[in-house]
Order: structure tokens, then sequence, then C-alpha cells
């Protein structure tokens, strides 16, 4: 019964995962794939002051304001009228105001670093839950089976290492009122 139920619960899960199509199907044959996640726009973070304010120190920062001036440097802070970036031994204040946008060029700290301590997180997460749904559903296959947890020590490292890729590539982190309307 235990067994059936694993089935079931698979099966109904990945009812929608594309991987269990052929690439380019569609219903009424074959067409070009599209990936329904490339229709959606990216979030457009227009007039969110707040996520400059929340950026840690030290993180390069590429700031455009009204007159077209390109800013880039290390974020120093901000509040609810400058912020401030380091070019040199320089602090440059630049009013609110004026700015346009400020895209995030890098986050301070090693990549590496910080992608192997998340991946390890996100490794340690993948175990547990293994060890826990082979203890809650496994039954007679208690202890769990080393493939088991390898798998999900594999796919919580994979999950938590792309996370933190993903927070660390460049974007834009403020735009303008003024700009973010069609």
């Amino acid at each position: 019964m235990k067994m059936v139920l694993l089935v079931a619960a698979m099966v109904v899960s990945a009812g929608c995962s594309t991987l269990m199509v052929p690439r380019g199907y569609q219903p009424g044959g074959y067409h070009p794939y599209r990936s329904p996640r490339s229709a959606a726009p990216d979030y457009v973070p227009v007039g969110r002051w707040d996520t400059v304010m929340r950026l840690p120190k030290e993180t390069v920062i590429d700031v455009l304001t009204r007159d077209g001036r390109a800013t880039v440097g290390g974020f120093v802070d901000a509040d609810e009228q400058y912020v401030r970036v380091r070019l040199g031994d320089a602090d440059i204040p630049l009013s609110r105001l004026d700015v346009v946008r400020i895209d995030l060029v890098e986050l301070p700290g090693s990549t590496t670093r910080a992608v192997a301590r998340r991946a390890a997180g996100g490794a340690i997460l993948g175990a547990a839950g293994a060890v826990l749904l082979a203890g809650v559903i496994g039954g007679d296959a208690w202890p769990p089976p080393g493939a088991l947890v390898r798998a999900g020590v594999a796919g919580g490292a994979l999950v938590g290492g792309e996370a933190e890729l993903s927070q660390r590539r460049s974007r834009l982190i403020y735009l303008a009122p003024d700009y973010g309307r069609p």
C-alpha cells in the first residue's frame, strides 16, 4: 500500500513537468519549443528604494543619473535622500531625485565561498529530507539506502548553489518611478 501511495504521489507531482514531454511537442504536433517562463518578464523594481538601502557595504553598483552619467563604484550607504558611492578615496553622494536606475554589478566577498556555503547548507537539507522521506514512507527500507541519501545531498547542493548564483547575478535593483511606467 505504501508503494502504491508513493508511486501515485510521484506521478501526480510530476504531471506538469516539462521533462516528461519531448522537446518541441505541444498538443496538435511538434512546434518550436517555447518555455512558459520566457514569456513572463523579470520583476522590475520600480520605485523600490528600499532595495538600495538594504545593499551590503562594498557592493559594486552602477548608478545612472538623469544627465546620463554612469557612476560605477562601491556602495557606501543610502538613506531616504541620497546614495553614496565610493570612487577611489572619495565618497560621492548622489541625490535620489537625480537617480534613474541602479544596477547591481557584484556582491562583496568571494562568489566561490558563498556558493560553496549555500550548496553545503542545501546538501544538509537534502540529506535530511531524504532521511525523513525514508523514515516516513520507507518502513522496511529503514535505514535509508545510500543512493537515496546521496540523491538528496546532490539535489540539495545543486538547488542551494544555483540559488546563490541567481542571487549574485548582475541585475536591476532600482528604477525611478517616472521611468517605470509604459
